[in-house]
């Protein structure tokens, strides 16, 4: 039986109804078709960090920020985005991603990939108090 990784994720750190998980889950509904040139790399505190795959589309949405904020908050009905920053994705992380057509996760809350190993371990584990200390463990020590 395969559970998609973000039903893992939201199950594991019991965030249902986390805004930053909404957005991550939702980047398609919320910027339309910008979703071909971007991606949510972390959400920390205010600001949203986004990779831009061309150079061209990175100019546009520095131009279009504040419309992003602005649609950003109006999904998930509060101000809680002020910033966005963007980053110019490399050529190979392009590939990968388009290869993969996965999210790249970086080393945010929001994007904590678990490998077959983590999950099966994770997954034998009864205490649920247990399973998030060590999700957040595991958060911790790849924000460093």
């Amino acid at each position: 039986m395969a559970i998609q990784l973000k039903e893992l994720i939201s199950n594991l750190l019991n965030v249902h109804g986390d805004w930053h998980i909404s957005i991550l889950e939702n980047w398609d509904q919320i910027v339309g078709y910008l979703s071909k040139y971007t991606y949510v790399c972390s959400i920390k505190n205010d600001t949203i960090f986004l990779g831009v795959f061309e150079s061209v589309w990175m100019q546009e949405l520095f131009l279009m920020s504040d419309n992003l904020i602005d649609s950003i908050n109006d999904f998930i009905g509060s101000e809680k985005i002020k910033h966005v920053r963007l980053k110019l994705m490399p050529k190979r992380v392009q590939r990968k991603m388009k290869e993969k057509a996965v999210t790249v996760c970086y080393k945010s809350r929001l994007a904590l990939r678990l490998t077959d190993t983590q999950e099966l371990a994770l997954s034998t584990i009864k205490d649920e108090e247990l399973k998030k200390f060590l999700v957040n463990f595991l958060e911790r020590s790849l924000q460093n």
